[in-house]
C-alpha cells in the first residue's frame, strides 16, 4: 500500500512557498507512479491556471525519483475545471467497461 501524502512531506511541497498562499495539495506515492489525488486552492487565484500549475511541479517532483508514471486523477469531461488535464501528453483513459487503459484518441 502507498501512503497518502499530505501536503508536507519528505522533500517538501511540489509547490514549495507557493503553499503560503494557501494552496493544498495531496498526492499519493507509490513505487513506480505520483497520483495527483487532490489539489485545491483560494479562489482569489482562479485566474493563475494552477491546475497546470500544481501538475508541472508534481511531474518536476517525480521526475527525479526514477517514477513511471504521473496520474492526473479523474477527469470528467463535461467538468470544465478538469479541462486542462487534456493538454498533457500522452495520456490514457481507463475504460471501466473493458476494464483497460487506452492510449489517448
Amino acid at each position: 500500500m502507498s501512503p497518502i501524502l499530505s501536503p508536507i512531506y519528505k522533500g517538501g511541497s511540489p509547490l514549495g512557498n507557493l503553499r503560503k498562499k494557501r494552496l493544498r495539495e495531496i498526492i499519493d506515492l507509490s513505487e513506480k507512479a505520483l497520483n495527483s489525488v487532490y489539489f485545491m486552492y483560494d479562489i482569489a487565484f482562479k485566474d493563475y491556471r494552477l491546475g497546470t500549475f500544481s501538475a508541472i511541479k508534481e511531474i518536476e517532483y517525480a521526475a527525479p525519483l526514477g517514477l513511471n508514471y504521473y496520474y492526473l486523477g479523474n477527469y470528467i469531461k463535461k467538468n470544465s475545471k478538469m479541462a486542462y488535464k487534456i493538454h498533457f501528453h500522452p495520456y490514457e483513459k481507463y475504460n471501466w467497461y473493458d476494464k483497460k487503459w487506452h492510449p489517448e484518441p
